[in-house]
Order: C-alpha cells, then structure tokens, then sequence
C-alpha cells in the first residue's frame, strides 16, 4: 500500500485553535486598498498575500525611502487580546535573530484602527513558487541545478539554525513561509506559531502537509518538530517531490527517491532526509544546526570508486533476471550486503577531520626530522630535550584533535552550539595549530641554540583552552569584510607566529629581521588587531637585547593598538611585559605600578586569565626583588606559583619555586631557601636532563644558598657542576655570561674553606666575563671577593684596595645591600 499527504498546493492554509479556545474566524476582506497611507509613513502598493490572520502588503515607507512589507491584523482579529499577544510575541522572537536567512521584523505598531507589523520585504516570491515553476515538483530538476537545489538547502537549514540557536521553535516551517529577495536569498518568516523551546502553550496548528506525528496527536512541539518539517521542505527541494511512505506489514517508511546506483551524494542526502522524517522525535537530528552539518557532510560525499560502481551494475542486472534466474537471488543477496558496506565505507568521516589538518604540523614525517635535526647538534641534553618536546607536541595533538571533534560534534551531531559558536572555536583552533606549524618548522631545522630553547618553545605554546572560552572569542575583533583583506590578514598571521616561534627557540636575530618585514606589512594593512600583535612580538624580541628605549617603545605602540581595536588579550600581555621591561630598570619605581594597576584593569576587564595573571605577579615580584623587596615579593610569587600548578607547565612550575628559593635566600631565610631550590632541581632536571644550561642555573642558585648557610664543602661541588653544564651545553654568548655565577661561587666557597689560592683563578676569570657583559651589582660581588682572595695570598696592595672600593661604592649606589657596604667598610678598616 502506498500513501502521501495530500498533495494540497495551499500551503498556507493551516488549521489550530486559539490561545483562547475558538476555532478559526472565518476570512473577512480589509476595507484598505493600494494607495492607502498607514500610519502617515507607509503608503500600500499592492498584496503580496494573505490568510486566516489577516493581509500582506507591500508598502513604501515615505520617512525612510524604501520598500517594507506590512502585516495587518484583521479587525475581527484584533478585537481579540489573544491575537494581539500572539502578533506581539512574533515579533519579540523575530526580533531576537539576527541572520541573514531570517527575515527581519522591525515593529509592531497601531495606527489607524488596525495593528501591524513591519517587515522586511521579499521581492521573490516564496520557495512554494520557485519549486512549483512547472506542473509539478519533478519540473524543477530540469529548470534548477544541483548546486541551486543545494544552496537552497543551506540556505533553509542556516535560517532555522539561528532560530534553534536562540532556543526558538518555529513550528510552521513550510515553503510558503521561506520567502526569496531579488537576489536569490532565501529568508524564513512567519514567526506567529513560534515559541521558546520550553515553553508550554494552549495554541496548537500549523500546515496539515507539514505538521509532523506528535502535532497530529496534539502533543507539544518542540525543535525536532522542525527538523520534521525540515526534512519535508528538504526532500521537496533537493528530490523535487514530496515524501512517500510505504507499509510492509506493520511497518511504514519513507520511499527513497534514489535508486541503488545513485551518485553517493545523492544518497547521504536521502538518508538525511529519512532521519529527518523519523517518526519518533527522540530518533531525528536534534536541531536543525545538526542538519546543517550533516547536510555539509553529504556535500562533501567522494564519488564512487569504480569497484563499488561495478558491484552496483551487477546487482542491478542480476536483479532483472532473478525470475529467470533463480540461484541468482543468492548471489544478489550477497552483492546488495557488499554493496552496503561499500556505500558505509564511502560516508563521510563528520567530525573526523582533525588528522588532515595536523598533516604537515605534527605527523609521522614532521617528528622523524626534528629528531634527526636534535641528535644531529650533538648537545649533551638534546636527547631529553627531544622527549619533553615530543611529549607537550603528542599531547597538543591529542587535545587539539578532542577539541575539534567536541566542537565540531557540539554542532553538526549534538546539535547544541550554533555554526557561529563553531566557527568562532574552529578559527581559534586554526591560529593555534598555525602556531605550531611555525613552531615545528623551526624544530625541524634546529641547531643548539634552538634545541637549548626546545622545552621552553613547547611550553609557550598558547593553551587551548581559550579556544572553548565562547565571551572571550566573541570579543575578538571581527575580520575584514573584504576577501581580498582577509587573506592578507591570514598572511600576516602566518608571519606572526612565524615571529612567536623565532622568539620562543631563541633565533632572536633572525626574529628581529623578519618583523621589521612583518611590521611593514601590518602597517599597510592597518588592520589594528594584527598591527598590535606584530608589534607586540617586535618588543618581545627586543627585550633580549640592550635597546630598553626601543622595546619600551614597541611596547607602547603595541598597547594602544590593542586597546583601540579591544584585542584584550595582547593588550594584557603587553602590559604585563612593560612591568618586566621597565621595573628591570630601577629608576622607574611609579612607571613600573602604573604598567602593573594598567594590566590588572585589563584583567579584571577580561574576566580573568589565569596564566596572564601569574605571569603579572611573577613580573611584579621581579621588579621588587630588583629593589631589594623580598618581603614584598615573596607572596606574589607564592601567587604565581600556585596559579602555574594549576594550569602552567612543569618548566615553568619549577622556575616559579626556583624564583621562591631566591627571595627566600634574599630574605636570609637559607633553610627554608633550600628546600624549595632542592624541590625546582627536581623538576628542572626531569624536564631538561642533567647537562641543559637551565639546570645550570638552579645548581648555581643551590650553591649560593649553601654558601649561605657556610656549607661551602657541600657548594663547591655544585658550583663545579653547573659550570661544567654552562660550559658543555651553552652556546658561545650564553656561556660566558652564565659563567659569572658558578665562577664567582666557587671562589667564595674557596674563601670559606680558607683556600684562597684556589679561589683567584676562579675570581680572575669570573671578573673578566662580568667587566664584559654583566651588571654592576653582580661584578661588584666579585669584585670584593677577588680583593679578599688576593689580599690573603699577598696580592698588590694597590689593586686589593680599588676592587674593594668600587664594590663598595655599587652596593652604596644601589641601596640594595646595606650591610655589604658595613663589611667592606670593617673588611677596609683591618
């Protein structure tokens, strides 16, 4: 038995009750006809259509010079409150969309005796008139392409997205109610049935051939009522013919209206439609957004491959000839299986893309030759150096592939996000992985300086979480209109994490030459978002130089570009680097607070960002330590360090107790000082093996607090230690300028045990790097420790007494160490 709805062509014909109770009034004529002036503004031009609610007019508006539709109610039913309130909360739900395939209402209004409402107009006609051009559905296949058809689809399927995603449900969604501008653009309108997703409501109706199951049982509608009607409205415009049903037995279903060797497209979109028309709402696509996507995917069906064609064409002719041949029944039951399996073998992966992306970022060839170029330095750590860049580059695979699968799934399966969340998550994660490309790019053409980086490049990958933060994306400034623009701005990006990566692996020089290139195409553009992160990654590479002026400068320019265009989040991070930048100058104390109270604003305007704001205590505390405000900086790097066990890295997590030790060591607190050194130690050394110069670094500091203590047997070894990991595993400029540290320690230590001989070579040595490169304050401590080394093994009177001078005349100038300046004086005095 076959059966259809009937093939009725008014569609606008519905049937229902009122809030009220009644039944429906019968048409009453309107005594308004062209010419009229409503209202004073709207002079009516001609009908555009009407029904049991009332007229639509076509109107001009006299104010503002343009062509509206009006809606009028008719008198008997506005005599009614009921109507009155149905015709008010369309227009509160149309209002609440914003999308360009839903037409805009623009008020409801009285005038004249008569409520109305003010919409857009549609010069096109509706869907119902495209799709009947000819005497029937089938007609339209030869007067409208495929990819027409298919526009149309989208079209429809993103109007009503935007409804759901407002948690709306139409509940007349029917081609009489998708009305079409004069340039093709498909609107759906008609929002007088429409309620909230959890609303209850007395009024029932809609199109008797649209009204899926549950209205027909009275039941309340909800979006996946819609999706029914979507489904119907989808088969009529992609297969140009209503849906049938056929009944086998107890069993009804959906004729498809392919046959089995139909492209592979045109069968994704039957089953789309069948899943639409499900009879049980809990069994259909949740929202039309999951349509959307699913709809998507069906577009993107490969063609069949020629086995499976060759399968079909057998089938087909065993199935002719199965009266005549009867064993072939057998043969075709097997060949329709296989056949089966082959059309589920050739759907399309929705939601699986994310492995096609990472192609080329972080894949099987990606990872053997950033190996081959680690080994290949030859550094003592570039072996672990490898596994801690391996390990943070697998997990961002796997969180970058979860991340894009839920946000993909979120709209296109679940049906709970809508395509413009999506494409906000989606562009988010794009930068991100662009990030990395630049990154990896760079790992796999690494030399020593970039694998002594490595560790610290992976952990300065930016987190993904952000990426699922929809306030903070939607604050992002949007992307130029202009085509031709947006593909310079993804250059321009491309270019800035190019920047990000040289920074991060420590090519500092080849950094700085590629953004002034980079700024000159920023500047062009004048596309301020960009502009501000170009010349944001400009000051960070410049402050690893000596030009302060040139990179507090940079740095300016950067914030205010990112305040004009409201791009908070570098805005927050340039200010919290200017903290940094200026408060390592110690002239700069109100300076340096205004960066910090200037970031914090940011912050709080942000919402919060928890790394960025242990980040800002970090700087801050560094700043004060600058000044010899231990006490004051102890509790923000205590802050810090207990934002970054949360959500930092390791390295970063063991340079936050790293920081905690010293301040403590500052303070004389050494016991306490070394339990948190010992406890950095061990994450440094798991995170960057046992030769990396940023172990060095926390040796030295470990052995200046047992230099403290006057433990110098334990330090000495220490200090040996980390000068042979300065010196086998730094680079040339690094090296000396680290050397300093243990060098100086390990004469002090000598002192201590009353070895001066030992200590002046060691003194000599460290002198002569720090006269090079380092400050003031730091070669004033060794100065004063070769002056006491020398004066003990009966050195030249003459030059003990100008070291121990100079070095007190620094520790004066700073103010930092006031008791230094009281030893060298009683050290002179004797």
């Amino acid at each position: 038995m076959v059966r259809s709805p009937e093939e009725s062509d008014q569609d606008s014909d519905k049937t229902g009750t009122q809030e009220d109770g009644s039944a429906p009034a019968a048409e009453v004529a309107l005594p308004l006809e062209p010419g009229t002036v409503l209202a004073g503004r709207y002079r009516l031009e001609e009908i555009l259509g009407q029904g049991g609610s009332g007229i639509v007019f076509r109107a001009f508006d006299v104010v503002v010079n343009e062509g509206v539709a009006i809606k009028i109610l008719r008198p008997d039913r506005a005599i009614q409150r009921s109507w009155i309130k149905r015709l008010v909360r369309e227009v509160k739900v149309a209002r609440a969309i914003r999308h360009p395939n839903v037409c805009r209402v623009f008020e409801v209004s009285h005038a004249d005796s008569y409520w109305f409402v003010i919409m857009e107009l549609a010069t096109g006609g509706t869907l119902r008139q495209l799709l009947k051009t000819g005497s029937d559905f089938r007609s339209t296949r030869a007067v409208r392409s495929r990819q027409d058809r298919l526009a149309d689809a989208r079209a429809v399927c993103a109007g009503l997205s935007a409804i759901h995603a407002v948690g709306i449900v139409h509940r007349d969604v029917t081609p009489q109610n998708v009305l079409r501008m004069s340039d093709g653009r498909l609107m759906i309108s008609d929002f007088g049935l429409a309620i909230a997703d959890q609303d209850t409501t007395t009024l029932h109706g809609g199109t008797p051939n649209y009204m899926p199951p549950e209205a027909l049982r009275g039941e309340r509608s909800n979006q996946r009522s819609d999706v029914w009607q979507l489904g119907v409205m989808l088969h009529e415009i992609l297969f140009c013919e209503r849906p049938v049903w056929q009944q086998r037995g107890p069993r009804v279903f959906l004729r498809s209206p392919v046959g089995v060797d139909a492209p592979a497209m045109d069968e994704e979109l039957a089953r789309l439609c069948a899943d639409c028309l499900e009879a049980q709402p809990e069994l259909r696509p949740p929202t039309a957004v999951a349509v959307a996507g699913r709809l998507a995917a069906a577009e993107a069906t490969p063609a069949r491959g020629w086995l499976l064609r060759r399968w079909l064409r057998a089938w087909q002719w065993l199935v002719r000839r199965r009266a005549a041949f009867a064993t072939a029944l057998g043969i075709a039951t097997v060949s329709a299986i296989a056949v089966r399996g082959f059309q589920i073998a050739e759907r399309p992966a929705l939601c699986r893309g994310a492995q096609v992306r990472l192609a080329g970022v972080w894949d099987s060839a990606v990872k053997a030759t950033v190996e081959k170029a680690f080994l290949q330095t030859h550094k003592p750590y570039a072996g672990a150096a490898l596994a801690s860049v391996t390990q943070a580059l697998d997990l961002f695979e796997r969180l970058w592939t979860g991340m894009y699968k839920e946000a993909c799934e979120a709209t296109h399966v679940r049906g709970d996000q809508s395509t413009e969340v999506l494409d906000l998550r989606m562009g988010c994660l794009t930068e991100r992985l662009g990030e990395v490309k630049a990154l990896t790019a760079v790992l796999g053409d690494a030399d020593g300086e970039v694998v002594q980086n490595a560790v610290n490049a992976v952990g300065a990958i930016a987190r993904l979480d952000r990426c699922a933060d929809v306030p903070q994306l939607r604050a992002v400034i949007k992307l130029p209109e202009s085509p031709a623009r947006r593909a310079k701005v993804d250059d321009l990006r491309v270019r800035i994490a190019a920047l990000k990566a040289f920074y991060d692996s420590g090519r500092i020089a080849q950094g700085l030459r590629e953004a002034v290139a980079t700024i000159e195409k920023a500047d062009a553009l004048a596309y301020p978002p960009l502009q501000a992160e170009a010349y944001y990654r400009l000051g960070v590479l410049q402050s690893l130089g000596s030009d302060a002026k040139s990179t507090e400068q940079s740095l300016e320019h950067a914030l205010w570009l990112a305040e004009s265009a409201r791009h908070d989040e570098i805005a927050a991070e340039t200010a919290i680097l200017l903290v940094a930048v200026v408060g390592s100058r110690q002239s700069n104390d109100d300076q340096t607070a205004r960066w910090y109270r200037h970031a914090e604003a940011i912050l709080y305007r942000m919402g919060g960002h928890e790394l960025l704001q242990s980040w800002l205590a970090n700087n801050w505390a560094g700043a004060l330590s600058s000044r010899g405000k231990f006490a004051e900086a102890l509790p923000l790097y205590q802050h810090s360090l207990t934002i970054k066990e949360k959500f930092g890295t390791a390295p970063d997590v063991g340079r936050a107790i790293g920081n905690i030790a010293e301040t403590m060591r500052g303070l004389g607190r050494y016991d306490e000082a070394l339990v948190h050194s010992d406890r950095a130690m061990v994450i440094i050394r798991r995170e960057f093996g046992s030769a990396h110069p940023e172990l060095a670094v926390h040796l030295n500091n470990r052995g200046e607090i047992l230099n403290g203590l006057h433990r110098y047997a334990e330090a000495l070894p220490v200090f040996k230690e980390s000068m042979t990991a300065m010196e086998e595993g730094g680079e040339a400029g690094s090296a000396n300028f680290l050397l300093g540290f243990p060098l100086t320690g390990c004469g002090i230590s000598y002192l201590g045990l009353r070895q001066p001989d030992k200590a002046v070579p060691l003194l000599e040595r460290a002198l002569s790097i720090r006269q090079e490169i380092d400050t003031e304050l730091r070669l004033a401590e060794t100065r004063f420790a070769l002056a006491q080394a020398l004066a003990l093994t009966g050195g030249n009177g003459k030059r003990v007494a100008a070291l121990a001078s100079a070095a007190r005349a620094e520790y004066r100038r700073s103010g930092r160490f006031p008791g230094k300046v009281d030893e060298i004086d009683r050290w002179l005095r004797r």
